[in-house]
């Protein structure tokens, strides 16, 4: 994947300023309509239960009242939270409600952070660092996705009673995941060798993260089994478009 640049999207660096301008006062009249519309609900909700309680004037009365009016809070909290939900779910969402028309150079700006943003996060995926800063449980969802992402269709297992296998792939092939340091050893092959024939798998697949040993290596000749480091991940990252 390339780094885009503002040429690709037929913008010239003055009008990224520009438009970089536009998006942060449309960021802060967003601000102000969430603050606006949080006051509104709360002012409307509450001086309309006043008036209610004040009208009625009977204690018990404004009991039930109030017994009613509590679910009926708690659904126009729910609207105005999805309402502000709503505004900033996306970069598009952010710009384009409060643009008078809605016009061709400011789309193409929102499609060139969209694709900056994508860059960043598939550039982070190609250093060594991303990869030794996970743990075993977040080394396995990442595998998962890159996977995913790479074309095949993965799936974590249970992490239960999974014998030794962390992830599948719909063709059957199991995978194991190893984030500890230092190199796995032959003896974690020989669980997973198990677990292959316990599995009726075809092929299965080791990924650790600091690579083998020799023997470990040498343990997976003639067998269905390949290894995989963090350099086979790096590699396949770097493969995405």
């Amino acid at each position: 994947m390339n780094r885009p640049l503002p040429s690709h999207f037929e913008l010239t660096d003055p009008e990224l300023a520009a438009l970089e301008k536009q998006r942060q006062a449309l960021e802060a009249r967003n601000k102000s309509v969430k603050r606006t519309v949080v006051l509104i609900f709360f002012s409307v909700t509450f001086s309309v239960f006043y008036a209610v309680v004040v009208a009625f004037g009977s204690r018990e009365i404004g009991f039930w009242v109030l017994l009613w009016w509590i679910p009926f809070v708690l659904i126009l909290l729910l609207m105005s939270a999805g309402f502000i939900a709503a505004i900033a779910r996306s970069e598009s969402a952010l710009l384009k409600p409060f643009l008078p028309r809605p016009y061709e150079r400011m789309m193409r700006y929102v499609a060139f952070r969209e694709a900056e943003s994508n860059y960043q996060v598939w550039f982070q995926r190609t250093q060594d660092d991303f990869w030794n800063s996970l743990s075993g449980a977040q080394f396995e969802r990442e595998v998962v996705e890159l996977l995913n992402r790479a074309g095949f269709i993965a799936q974590l297992t249970s992490g239960s009673g999974d014998g030794g296998v962390d992830i599948v792939l719909d063709d059957g092939t199991i995978i194991q995941c190893k984030a500890r340091r230092g190199p796995c050893g032959p003896a974690v092959l020989r669980e997973l060798y198990g677990s292959l024939h316990d599995f009726g798998a075809h092929k299965a697949i080791l990924i650790s993260r600091e690579g083998f040993t020799a023997a470990s290596i040498q343990f997976v000749e003639g067998k269905p089994i390949e290894l995989w480091d963090r350099n086979t991940l790096v590699a396949l990252q770097r493969s995405l478009p």
